[in-house]
């Protein structure tokens, strides 16, 4: 039965609760607060559970608290119901990774990429994830792609830079690394891999 205007009595009510609680859970996740996020976003799944365009920020919200089983929770459901989006595998590549799971890792990663082929994030997180676990052939044509997307990409640079380093490929290396430090002058990393190739005979 509708109210005479096409509307079931209190659809209109719920959406617009919907609407203000994402908005108010986005202005939250923009201001740092996780806790607030979080809150806004669960209810916003309990008024309307099909709102898994909203499954990333509730995981990462989840994340920057500290609630790791959740957050994992979160990006598995969001990988079962939105399959085709780029930015699901990337996230959850990104958990993963910070998580120490570099080798599940780089297939999330490796998946976002095909899904997406210009994203700059999950090439790069593709090519540091296989340098992780020592794939370095791989790991360099990620790296390749992502600092043609990107040339002056830091962590890209770094991370291209440490393979070559520990192939002995000095001076290659030391280029690198000193791109890197342009972008990013304190870099610790950095700075220890640019004097590893100085210390080299």
């Amino acid at each position: 039965m509708t109210d005479g205007k096409g509307f079931e009595p209190g659809t209109l009510t719920v959406g617009r609760r919907v609407h203000r609680l994402t908005a108010g859970g986005r202005l939250a996740l923009a201001r740092a607060d996780y806790m607030a996020a979080v809150s806004a976003f669960e209810r916003v799944f309990e008024l309307s559970p099909d709102s898994f365009d909203l499954l990333i920020e509730l995981g990462n919200a989840h994340y920057a608290l500290g609630h790791l089983t959740r957050s994992e929770e979160v990006f598995r459901a969001a990988v079962r119901y939105l399959p085709a989006d780029a930015r699901v595998w990337a996230s959850w590549g990104t958990l993963l990774s910070l998580t120490g799971r570099s080798g599940e890792a780089c297939e999330a990663f490796e998946e976002s990429c095909r899904l997406s082929p210009d994203s700059l994030h999950a090439a790069a997180g593709a090519g540091d994830c296989n340098r992780v676990v020592g794939r370095d052939a791989e790991a360099l044509v990620w790296l390749e792609r992502a600092l043609v997307l990107n040339p002056r990409h830091a962590s890209s640079l770094r991370a291209m830079a440490d393979i070559l380093t520990r192939r002995g490929e000095g001076e290659a290396a030391t280029n690198l690394w000193v791109r890197a430090l342009a972008e990013d002058p304190l870099n610790i990393f950095a700075l220890e891999g640019l004097e590893q190739c100085w210390a080299r005979p």
